[in-house]
C-alpha cells in the first residue's frame, strides 16, 4: 500500500516496495565497472511424481550465448517447506561477472523460504503465487530493464517455476510462468516488462511429469521415444508400456531424473554442472542433495530501481525536453529483510537523461543512460557502468589512494584527485534503511518489528523501518552551492511498517 502524501509503504512479507509513477514529464523546464549485460540461458528442470511421492531435479549451469561462456554456480532447487520444493528455469539473472545483484532471484527465494512459516509448513503451495508475484517480479523487471538497455528483446525473457508439495494427504503440482507485459519508459523509449505469474495446478492421482528449460530430450524420454540402452530409462519404458508407472519406486524415479540430466548434458553445453535433487516420499524422510555453489552464498540486496528518470539542475534544452515530454518513468524500492541496516541500497539507473549534476558511482548500476556535463564521483567501491551508457563531456573525481575504476567508458572523462569525495547530495548518494522503535533481528537475521506494548520507553505501535528517498528528478533545483554540489534537504521518507514478523 502506498500513501503518496507521506511516502508510507506497508507490505506483508519479503520486499518492502514503493512504486512511484513519476509520470508524464510535461512540467520539466526547457532550457566500476564496465561491460554489457547478458541474459543467462539454459537449464533443465524435472518433476516426476506418482502415488509414492515426487522427485524434483535440476542442473547447476547458467550460460551466456554470445560469446558463449558458462558457470556451474547457479542454485535452481529450493526447499519450500518440510514436504515441498521448487525449481526455477529461464532468465533469472544477468551475466556481469561478480555484480552484487547477479543472483537476486535466487537470493530473494532463499530469503523468503527461510521464514519460519515456510520452514514449519504453516505456509503451503497455494501461498506461492501471491508471494512471488512481487518478490520475483520485481527482480525480473530489474534484470530485463538492464538487458533491454543493451538491445535484447524483453519479450523473450520468460521465467518459470515448477513446485510440488503435500497438502495433508494430497500431492499437488504447480507451474508458474512469469510472462512479460511490456511498457515503454523514459526519453529513449526503453521497453521494460512488468511480470505476473500465470498459474496451473494439478493434484497427483497417477504418474505425472513436468519439465521446463532445455527439455526437448527430456520430453522425448518421458514420451517413450528416445533410443537408449541406459537401464534406468529402460526400466521406465517397461513400466510405461505395462501401465505400472504408479508402482515405480522413488529410487527408480530419482535414477530416471539423473539419467535424463546426463543424456541432456551430452547433447547441449547449456545444461551441466552438479545435479540438484530432492526426493520427497509420501511417508518417510526427505533426501536432499544441493551441492555447495558459489552463487548460493549471495544475500538479497536492497535495491532502488529508477527507470526513465531524468535529472538536471537547470532544466533541459528544447530538443532534450521534447524527448522527455509525455514519457513515463518510475522508481521502485525493494528491501531485503536480512541486509544489515548499515549497508547501502544498490541503486539502478536505466534509460534516463542526466545533465549538469554530480553522480555517485559507488555501489550503483547504470545502463542505457545519457550523461551530459556530469561530474562523476568515485570513492573506491564496486559499481557497474554499462557500455550502453552514452557520455558527452564528463569529469571524474576520485579519492586519494583509490585506483582508477575498471571502466573503458569513463576514461574519456577529465580526472581529478581529492582527499575524499563528497558523497552526500548527489544522484546515487547512499540510501540506508533506518529502524525506528521496537525493531530487532530474529535468530536467522530477519527483521522483526514489535507492534504491541512498550520497549525502552517507546510505544511499539509506531515501530517501523524508514527508507530515505533518493534524490528525485523533481527535487533537483539548485540551492546555494556547497562544495559545488548543492544542499538538498527535506527529502521525503518512505516509512515501512509491514508486519515482517510481529510480536
Amino acid at each position: 500500500m502506498v500513501n503518496l502524501g507521506t511516502g508510507v509503504v506497508l507490505v506483508r512479507r519479503v520486499c518492502m516496495t514503493v512504486l512511484l509513477i513519476i509520470g508524464f514529464l510535461t512540467g520539466m523546464p526547457a532550457a566500476g565497472e564496465t561491460g554489457s549485460a547478458h541474459a543467462d540461458s539454459g537449464t533443465l528442470n524435472l518433476l516426476l511424481a506418482n502415488r509414492n511421492g515426487f522427485v524434483i531435479a535440476a542442473d547447476s549451469r547458467r550460460s551466456r550465448p554470445s560469446p558463449f561462456a558458462y558457470w556451474d554456480d547457479s542454485q535452481k532447487l529450493f526447499r519450500v517447506g518440510p514436504k515441498s520444493a521448487a525449481v526455477i528455469s529461464g532468465f533469472a539473472s544477468w551475466v556481469n561477472g561478480g555484480s552484487p545483484i547477479d543472483f537476486q532471484v535466487a537470493a530473494a527465494l532463499r530469503e523468503e523460504f527461510s521464514d519460519t512459516e515456510w520452514e514449519k509448513g504453516k505456509r503451503k503451495l497455494p501461498n506461492l503465487p501471491p508471494t512471488l508475484m512481487s518478490l520475483v517480479g520485481e527482480q525480473l523487471t530489474m534484470f530485463a530493464g538492464l538487458l533491454a538497455a543493451n538491445g535484447e528483446s524483453p519479450t523473450a525473457l520468460n521465467f518459470q517455476m515448477l513446485a510440488a508439495g503435500f497438502d495433508k494427504s494430497k500431492l499437488v503440482l504447480l507451474r508458474l510462468e512469469f510472462r512479460p507485459h511490456i511498457e515503454v519508459y523514459g526519453p529513449f523509449g526503453l521497453p521494460v516488462p512488468r511480470y505476473e505469474p500465470v498459474v496451473t495446478t494439478k493434484v497427483v492421482r497417477h504418474f505425472e511429469c513436468l519439465s521446463a528449460g532445455v527439455d526437448d530430450l527430456a520430453r522425448s524420454v518421458l514420451d517413450g521415444g528416445f533410443s537408449t540402452i541406459d537401464p534406468r530409462i529402460l526400466e521406465y519404458y517397461r513400466a510405461r508400456n505395462e501401465g505400472k508407472l504408479d508402482q515405480l519406486s522413488l529410487n527408480s524415479l530419482e535414477d530416471l531424473a539423473v539419467a535424463i540430466l546426463e543424456e541432456t548434458k551430452r547433447v547441449t553445453p547449456v545444461v551441466g554442472g552438479p545435479d540438484q535433487i530432492g526426493v520427497f516420499p509420501k511417508h518417510g524422510s526427505v533426501r536432499w542433495h544441493l551441492p555447495e555453489l558459489p552463487g548460493s552464498r549471495q544475500k538479497l540486496r536492497s535495491t532502488v530501481l529508477n527507470v526513465g528518470a531524468s535529472y538536471s539542475w537547470e532544466g533541459f534544452p528544447a530538443n532534450e525536453h521534447s524527448q522527455m515530454r509525455g514519457k513515463q518513468a518510475f522508481s521502485e524500492i525493494s528491501m531485503s529483510l536480512s541486509q544489515p541496516f548499515e549497508e547501502q541500497f544498490t541503486q539502478v539507473f536505466l534509460g534516463g537523461m542526466i545533465r549538469d549534476v554530480p553522480v555517485m558511482l559507488d555501489g550503483n548500476v547504470f545502463a542505457g543512460n545519457r550523461f551530459i556535463n556530469v561530474h562523476f564521483r568515485y570513492a573506491g567501491r564496486p559499481f557497474h557502468f554499462d557500455s550502453s551508457n552514452h557520455l558527452e563531456a564528463c569529469w571524474l573525481q576520485i579519492s586519494e589512494g583509490v585506483e582508477f575504476p575498471n571502466s573503458t567508458e569513463l576514461r574519456q572523462c577529465t580526472v581529478g584527485r581529492v582527499r575524499a569525495v563528497v558523497q552526500e547530495h548527489t544522484v546515487g548518494s547512499s540510501i540506508r534503511a533506518r529502524p525506528v522503535g521496537c525493531v530487532s533481528r530474529s535468530s536467522n537475521g530477519r527483521i522483526v518489528i514489535k507492534k504491541k506494548g512498550r520497549q525502552h520507553g517507546f510505544d511499539c505501535k509506531n515501530s517501523r523501518i524508514e527508507v530515505p528517498q533518493a534524490i528525485g528528478p523533481f527535487q533537483l533545483q539548485r540551492p546555494p552551492s556547497i562544495d559545488g554540489i548543492g544542499d538538498f534537504t527535506n527529502n521525503p521518507v518512505n516509512e515501512c511498517n509491514g508486519d515482517f514478523s510481529t510480536n
